[in-house]
């Protein structure tokens, strides 16, 4: 009985992965942080998106998490060539795995809102939405719901 508890023991911890790349050199360069892309990751996370590290550093998941970076030449030469370009989720939909456009525009979105205002953080989201129209519907509140009467 104590084998079936120690199974259902792992099972429920899931598999672990190396915190440091040096203990899976074979096949690890390091990590990679990708920052979640949406206008409430801090700006001090949004900054070290695609930084690359040894040693994964404690971050809350709701602002980014530590992907494995494999070694390069374990990939074949074939897959090199014709794959397509890396996509990552966002708040508005898939974007290149770099941050494409989107990745400056929270930058300097959160840039605003996390300094003092002074009265221009208004002004300077607005020329921030002239700037990236495309992404303008991120800056928008949330339209609120009606509240459905209860029927009897």
């Amino acid at each position: 009985m104590g084998w079936l508890l120690r199974l259902f023991d792992r099972i429920r911890q899931g598999p672990t992965v190396a915190k440091s790349a040096a203990e899976n050199a074979d096949s690890l360069d390091g990590w990679k942080f990708a920052a979640s892309m949406k206008a409430s990751t801090p700006l001090e996370w949004l900054l070290r998106h695609g930084e690359v590290a040894n040693v994964r550093s404690g971050v809350p998941r709701k602002f980014g998490v530590w992907v494995p970076v494999t070694k390069s030449s374990r990939k074949p030469v074939f897959l090199k060539e014709q794959s397509p370009p890396s996509t990552m989720a966002s708040q508005v939909g898939q974007i290149p795995q770099d941050g494409g456009e989107f990745l400056p525009f929270l930058i300097e979105y959160r840039r605003i809102v996390e300094t003092p205002d002074n009265g221009l953080n208004s002004l300077r989201i607005e020329a921030l939405k002239e700037r990236y129209p495309q992404y303008a519907i991120v800056l928008e509140p949330k339209p609120k719901r009606k509240k459905r009467k209860a029927r009897r």
